[in-house]
């Protein structure tokens, strides 16, 4: 009778599993603009391991204005090699914490809730507020790196890769042996992001090998880790290799293979891209070559996006 039991219990449990992912994934598809809802980040986590997505990663959008809250997981889908984003609103449970707060007499906002998370070991939290406070200031870095270094140390690959970040800042702010033990800081954190998978931390690590941070000898292993990072549809590293190739730098000089990287980072809207790209057009026929296209991503980058380069480069053109 007790195995029974035991039996409809998890057959229970098994079936409302079942209801709850089938909610869940009919809420939206993981995007920015369709993020999936949930009630909790448990929820989310748990959710994806049923997806059999391993997450190396996460951390918390906090809008004070709107206000939302939505939690940004890294993960790895089965059987793919690329670290990919996943969305979860968790606009809905704020939103009814916030009612119950103000009860109470305090409504906390998004931003607020954030921090609050951070301080109780949520390394997705410490790693949002870690890059609030960075983007506050240099007098706050101390206590974002003091986050930030929790977060790493639970393996959060986004608090890994944004510690290497700052670090490197840090170090350029310094000189002697502190930018050199700064420097050693932010390489360390990239190779516990690339050896995770990180492109970012790859086109992070690259442009150090490139500036001869480790010697002019081992200056092609940066060429090396740009083309993995490319590889990862980085687009940042496929906009440098590009560049590389373009002028014979490191490696051997191929304008054919640096113009198609170059079109294709600016068919996914990299503005560095489709400026570089601008720039070859103008040089080697006065404008002649620019069709709709070519045209088309030097206004978007010029209106769209604010850039001065662009509106230069739309002037001489």
């Amino acid at each position: 009778a007790l195995a029974e039991g035991d039996d409809t219990h998890a057959a229970l449990h098994a079936a409302a599993g079942e209801a709850i992912a089938t909610a869940i994934e009919a809420t939206g598809d993981g995007s920015p603009e369709r993020p999936w809802r949930v009630l909790s980040a448990a929820q989310a986590y748990a959710w994806l391991e049923t997806r059999r997505s391993e997450i190396v990663g996460a951390f918390y959008e906090a809008d004070d204005d709107a206000p939302g809250l939505v939690l940004v997981a890294h993960v790895q889908e089965r059987g793919e090699r690329l670290i990919a984003e996943r969305r979860f609103d968790l606009t809905p449970t704020y939103l009814a914490s916030a009612e119950l707060a103000a009860a109470a007499g305090v409504r906390p906002t998004p931003s607020q809730v954030v921090a609050a998370r951070a301080s109780t070991g949520d390394s997705a939290a410490q790693t949002a507020h870690a890059i609030d406070l960075w983007q506050r200031g240099p007098e706050h870095a101390a206590r974002a790196v003091q986050y930030l270094q929790a977060a790493s140390e639970a393996g959060n690959l986004v608090a890994r890769e944004m510690l290497g970040v700052i670090y490197g800042s840090l170090a350029a702010a310094r000189t002697g042996e502190e930018a050199e033990r700064l420097l050693d800081a932010a390489v360390d954190q990239f190779l516990l992001a690339v050896n995770q998978g990180s492109s970012t931390a790859m086109y992070n690590l690259a442009q150090l090998y490139l500036s001869r941070h480790f010697g002019e000898e081992n200056q092609p292993s940066g060429v090396a880790l740009l083309e993995q990072a490319a590889e990862r549809e980085n687009l940042d590293a496929v906009m440098m290799l590009a560049r590389l190739l373009y002028n014979g730098q490191f490696v051997p000089e191929d304008r054919e293979a640096a113009i198609a990287l170059l079109v294709e980072a600016s068919e996914q809207g990299h503005t560095d891209a489709r400026l570089f790209y601008a720039r070859h057009l103008l040089s080697t026929d006065a404008g002649a070559g620019f069709d709709e296209r070519a045209y088309g991503w030097l206004d978007d980058a010029a209106r769209a996006g604010g850039s001065e380069d662009a509106m230069m480069l739309l002037g001489t053109l």
